[in-house]
């Protein structure tokens, strides 16, 4: 399926954003098709420039640069090692001038804007964890955006899921090479709140896409064979938070998919 790039970027200007927002974009441009006449790097461009319009330069851009290679004992460079599974578009603002990313190796952001230099400074042993990256999103009331990707893709879930502890996931520390924006290589330690892989736990965050629709809390726009949609993070990690407290397992749900959010 083939699409005009100005019909995306006139949907995207139906958001509800201002000035100064904070937005965490996670994406997956291919549900949309291709863009007629756009390269990739044309298309990451086009977006970014209008989500920077929208904006102002009193708002940050922000999106997930995970990798996991450093699990597995290989040099981390937070430079150069690139987001794995997160999409052009997070790719795209990783490598602009402006970008900052922050430290954790496995699960970084990388942020543009007012916000970016708070939100990346803290070298935090979890990802998730008070004064993280991502409590750091909360606080300034983040809006979430999915420019095609699925409620699943909501890396937010991890701050509730921790924050709450969850018994099929427990922490685990992980050791390997890291070299740092200074180019300087030391051997480090870091934690995630991994998966109980004896019990297999599998996920589904559409408890809680339902939940946001019933209470009038998720904008959705369809465009071709996909959907944009955008909703506040506090508002998303509030349901999962309550829902947590009364049941630990909530989320969980019997099936043969893949569980999508790492």
């Amino acid at each position: 399926m083939q699409y005009k790039l100005e019909d995306l970027l006139a949907e995207i200007r139906n958001l509800t954003l201002s000035k100064g927002d904070t937005v965490m974009v996670h994406s997956a441009l291919h549900c949309f098709g291709m863009p007629i006449r756009a390269s990739k790097l044309e298309l990451c461009n086009a977006i970014y420039k209008q989500l920077n319009s929208m904006i102002g330069e009193e708002g940050t851009i922000v999106v997930p640069t995970f990798n996991f290679s450093f699990c597995s004992g290989k040099l981390y460079d937070i430079m150069q090692t690139p987001s794995e599974g997160m999409g052009i578009f997070s790719e795209y603002i990783r490598n602009q001038e402006k970008s900052i990313r922050s430290k954790h190796p496995t699960q970084s952001i990388s942020a543009i804007g007012r916000h970016a230099n708070e939100l990346c400074s803290y070298d935090s042993y979890s990802a998730f964890e008070n004064d993280s990256s991502f409590s750091k999103l909360l606080s300034l009331d983040t809006t979430v955006l999915l420019l095609g990707a699925s409620i699943q893709a909501v890396s937010f879930i991890h701050l509730a899921e921790e924050s709450n502890q969850v018994p099929y996931r427990y922490y685990k520390t992980f050791i390997a090479d890291y070299c740092d924006a200074k180019g300087q290589v030391t051997k480090k330690s870091y934690g995630m709140y991994v998966r109980d892989l004896s019990v297999n736990p599998i996920i589904k965050l559409n408890k809680i896409e339902r939940l946001l629709e019933e209470k009038g809390q998720i904008k959705k726009i369809p465009f071709k064979s996909g959907v944009i949609a955008q909703f506040k993070a506090s508002t998303f990690v509030d349901i999962a938070n309550q829902n947590l407290k009364q049941n630990p397992n909530w989320l969980l749900e019997s099936g043969k998919e893949a569980c999508e959010t790492k």
